[in-house]
């Protein structure tokens, strides 16, 4: 992500569809590192105590992702505070439990049984075990929402949310359903519907819509009924807010032409049609991550494959560092899948490793899954080889992770 006006048009669709007013969450993120991911050296932006990147998230508090990958790191901000407006119901709220942590604004007890009520909004409000420290962090929190909300802390004009209940929901409890339809969606980003019936709104809540840029629109993935709709521009298909970027060249390298390839051939796979691609099947190696593509390829050229490939049997292959390797145009029929149909419909993506993807690897799949969908501008469903053919491929834990590397 080189500058914060790619990080801006990246973020913004997400955020409206998560139900949260975009320049509330403009001015939280200005506040956080001031839009701006990496160093001058290179580094990633980091904090005293952790917190990393464009939303200044800490992995003692969520150590689930890597939150130097920025596209990750802002997806989880929206997450966080948009859930945060969702629970407590208002702006202050929301963005306190983000600065200020959730357990702060609607109250905890701590290890030694002393009971910190719920804060009730105001600059006024004390903790009854007020320290020093928790007087500066205090202090601290009314200069942040001072900042992005401007004096009195007034609500932005978003569309409206649920009361919040008057106790935190219990571990595992829904959070309250904030709905809306994607036609309302679409004339917030000034497009309108293609492909969804115009009879129908289509309720849903935050969680359980994926949103997608693509070339041409902005791709809407309906979770519960998993079915995918876009929002394009009324005259030229695309939306108000320009597309994500794709991922960026030091990630993926263009090996075209470049790898070994059987000897007597010309290691070119034939031509098919790529209006009939639907679907990308993920491969896995069953060797040690630690393995080159040019090793994966110069194998599979040789006497002892298993088929008589022309060349490397994948069109994207990422190996142990994430980085992603463009083999073949995505035109051509590699020979990935022999399950009936695969090699006609589907693009064949590979990682180098012989278990579960790591978290560089993951995230090196899902920019390419997205890549590829932004390539033909189309949604394109995600499986593994294993789902088609009988192999093992892509591991013995497939589909436990297959959420992880969704765009």
């Amino acid at each position: 992500m080189p500058n914060p006006a790619d990080a801006k048009e990246f973020a913004r669709p997400p955020v409206i569809a998560a139900g949260f007013d975009w320049p509330t969450y403009e001015r939280m993120i200005q506040q956080e590192s001031g839009w701006e991911h990496w160093r001058a050296d290179g580094s990633v932006k980091s904090s005293p105590t952790g917190s990393m990147g464009l939303g200044q998230l800490n992995s003692r508090f969520y150590p689930e992702s890597d939150w130097r990958d920025p596209y990750t790191n802002l997806a989880k901000s929206i997450e966080i505070v948009a859930g945060n407006l969702r629970r407590f119901g208002s702006y202050r709220k929301a963005l306190a439990a983000y600065n200020w942590g959730p357990g702060n604004v609607g109250g905890y007890t701590d290890s030694a049984g002393r009971v910190h009520p719920a804060w009730d909004g105001t600059r006024e409000w004390a903790c009854p075990h007020v320290t020093a420290v928790a007087q500066c962090r205090t202090a601290q929190r009314d200069h942040y929402l001072d900042v992005i909300l401007g004096p009195g802390w007034p609500e932005p004009g978003a569309a409206p949310m649920p009361e919040p209940s008057p106790d935190p929901p219990p571990p595992g409890a829904p959070m309250p359903e904030y709905r809306f339809g994607f036609k309302d969606l679409a004339d917030r980003l000034g497009g309108h519907v293609v492909g969804a019936p115009t009879t129908e709104e289509h309720p849903f809540t935050p969680d359980d819509l994926t949103v997608q840029y693509t070339e041409r629109g902005l791709m809407l993935y309906h979770k519960p009924t998993n079915r995918p709709y876009f929002i394009g521009g009324e005259s030229t298909g695309a939306v108000a807010a320009p597309p994500a970027p794709s991922p960026p060249a030091a990630q993926m390298a263009d090996l075209r032409g470049k790898l070994p390839i059987r000897p007597g051939t010309d290691g070119q796979y034939s031509r098919r049609n790529l209006e009939a691609v639907d679907s990308i099947d993920i491969h896995y190696t069953a060797s040690p991550p630690s393995g080159t593509v040019q090793s994966i390829a110069a194998y599979q050229v040789s006497a002892g494959a298993q088929e008589a490939f022309p060349a490397i049997a994948y069109h994207l292959i990422v190996d142990g560092s994430g980085i992603i390797s463009w083999c073949h145009d995505l035109n051509r029929r590699v020979w990935h899948n022999g399950g009936p149909g695969r090699n006609e419909r589907a693009i064949g993506l590979c990682y180098i490793g012989n278990t579960e993807p790591n978290a560089a690897q993951k995230r090196g799949l899902r920019d390419a899954i997205r890549w590829c969908q932004e390539q033909l501008g189309r949604p394109l469903s995600v499986a593994g080889h294993k789902d088609s053919s009988p192999t093992q491929c892509p591991g013995p834990v497939w589909p436990s992770w297959r959420s992880d590397v969704l765009p």
